[in-house]
């Protein structure tokens, strides 16, 4: 990032792109993703906001009040005095993933492939998958992968594979 800002501030050619970047996508983009933490906020299920979101908050803002000075010519700061928190990307990503598993427990729903794959495939009414054995389990995952298949022939995969599988 360090190299980014140096350039930016040597260069008056790279200078006028990044304020193209910043003002016509960058910026707009970090607006609805900050107005969408404001919004939300009372989604949390902790009892505050953290602090990698009211940083990310807070250095949108700022680029509002840089953006303002250089429609007034002020070009002195180019960058947020505030700096993208280093963790939040982890932090959106891990509780997304608890999310999803909670929405999937709460719904019933597969969390591993196999079962994401017979899901899809044959609907949440697949109660019978869960009583096979370790030796019809093969015979079920070759009964899925045979009916996933273009040429099969979807109705004689409708129930359980027979002892003869």
């Amino acid at each position: 990032m360090q190299e980014i800002i140096k350039l930016v501030q040597k260069s008056p050619e790279v200078r006028k792109e990044y304020m193209l970047w910043m003002r016509s996508a960058l910026l707009p983009l970090h607006r609805q993703a900050a107005a969408l933490i404001d919004a939300k906020a009372h989604l949390f299920e902790t009892d505050s906001m953290t602090h990698d979101l009211l940083d990310y908050v807070a250095m949108v803002r700022s680029y509002d009040v840089i953006l303002c000075k250089w429609d007034n010519g002020d070009y002195a700061v180019l960058f947020s005095p505030i700096r993208y928190p280093s963790k939040l990307r982890r932090h959106c990503e891990t509780t997304f993933q608890d999310l999803r598993k909670r929405q999937a427990h709460l719904l019933a729903l597969p969390v591993d492939p196999l079962h994401q794959l017979i899901h899809r495939k044959f609907g949440p009414d697949h109660s019978w998958f869960p009583f096979f054995g370790a030796g019809h389990r093969v015979s079920a995952i070759r009964v899925v992968i045979k009916s996933a298949g273009p040429a099969a022939d979807e109705s004689s995969y409708d129930h359980p594979p027979s002892s003869a599988d």
